[in-house]
């Protein structure tokens, strides 16, 4: 070994210890310019103004960078400006889409990258979303599929949908969601095809909402919305915008929520179910009804509490004995889960009413308790 080598190692060896954070920081991150548009002022395009408490054109080392966002700056696709911009939207200053009240956020919150290329202003918003996963298994336990059929059977299962929102933060907004839904190399005698595997070229989501964020002069936050809408309630045992499954179920009708902040908030809605078709346009059918209500409190960080009531009447078949009518009402005690921290989770249901003339009862009890470690 050399000796300016052997001097560069005698350097490193002391920086692997007593520099390391410093090291990481330079290496990964960039310097950045923090609460840019503070000192009284805001960013073109967003009202809430920067955090004072974090001093005015300070520097610092950011390692959390959006590869996309920070190459297309770096390239001149966008300017500085729009770049601060649209990382801060996924904080605090996200701008809310129309369905924000009915779904969880993860399904709903991403980089908009193509919105920002094609620099699109922050009351159009537009997405693509495409999923493709491969599925295998050995004897199929479903009645449409080929009994006997023993052999591994696989398919290509893909879901792709397209997103385009009008009117940003405002109080009137306009959502489009499309989704197409089908699946490749599913035609052995193994593999099934029906409604929740394909369901090509269809409309998901299509509602206009109107937002009032001081109701009457309460401080109360309403939402309406009319149309046809996906929705997830509590922790989603009940109704959900599927997750797993390659089609998702839509209602048609009408959605209302009245809400403080993060404190408590109570939704009711009352629609028709829609059908879905795997080649034509779905539609929904006024003999298949489902309503409730829906209200869940999060004042105390270790008592959330969620109560409802669904409703269903289901007359779509004209043979009496499989027409339904229930009534479901069900609780929950939960705590989220935090680092270092105890949580747990009670929700009882109860089921009541007729499947044709017959009386129906059923319930359902599900208590956990856990506890996250906080370690990385």
């Amino acid at each position: 070994m050399s000796k300016p080598s052997l001097w560069w190692v005698l350097l490193t060896v002391p920086l692997l210890f007593l520099g390391t954070e410093r090291a990481t920081a330079v290496e990964y991150g960039e310097l950045v310019q923090n609460n840019p548009y503070a000192c009284g002022s805001t960013a073109p395009g967003i009202s809430e103004k920067r955090s004072p408490e974090i001093p005015c054109g300070t520097w610092t080392f950011k390692s959390t960078e959006d590869p996309v966002f920070k190459y297309m700056r770096d390239t001149g696709w966008i300017s500085n400006e729009r770049y601060y911009q649209v990382s801060e939207q996924t904080g605090k200053n996200w701008i809310e889409p129309a369905d924000a009240i009915l779904n969880r956020r993860k399904d709903i919150d991403w980089n908009r990258y193509l919105k920002t290329g094609l620099h699109f202003p922050d009351w159009i918003d537009l997405g693509l979303e495409n999923r493709t996963r491969f599925e295998s298994y050995d004897h199929p336990w479903r009645a449409a599929q080929k009994a006997g059929n023993g052999a591994t059977d696989f398919q290509i299962p893909m879901r792709s949908r397209l997103r385009v929102g009008l009117g940003g933060n405002g109080p009137l907004r306009f959502l489009f969601e499309g989704q197409d839904s089908r699946s490749f190399d599913n035609g052995e005698p193994g593999s099934f095809r029906d409604t929740t595997m394909i369901n090509q070229f269809d409309v998901l989501q299509l509602f206009g909402a109107l937002k009032v964020d001081n109701f009457l002069n309460t401080g109360l936050r309403t939402d309406v919305l009319f149309g046809r809408f996906t929705m997830d309630l509590g922790n989603r045992r009940m109704v959900a915008r599927n997750d797993f499954r390659n089609t998702t179920n839509a209602f048609d009708g009408f959605y209302w929520q009245i809400s403080q902040a993060n404190t408590w908030k109570l939704r009711a809605f009352a629609t028709e179910t829609v059908q879905r078709d795997d080649s034509s346009l779905d539609t929904d059918n006024n003999k298949s009804l489902f309503w409730g209500t829906y209200f869940d409190s999060q004042q105390f960080r270790w008592f959330n509490f969620d109560a409802y009531y669904l409703g269903l009447n289901d007359r779509r078949v004209a043979i009496v004995n499989t027409q339904r009518t229930y009534n479901t009402f069900g609780g929950r005690l939960y705590k989220d889960p935090k680092p270092g921290e105890m949580d747990y989770e009670i929700e009882t249901t109860w089921q009541i009413g007729h499947r044709g003339v017959t009386k129906r009862f059923a319930h359902f009890q599900h208590p956990d308790i856990g506890y996250m470690f906080n370690l990385p």
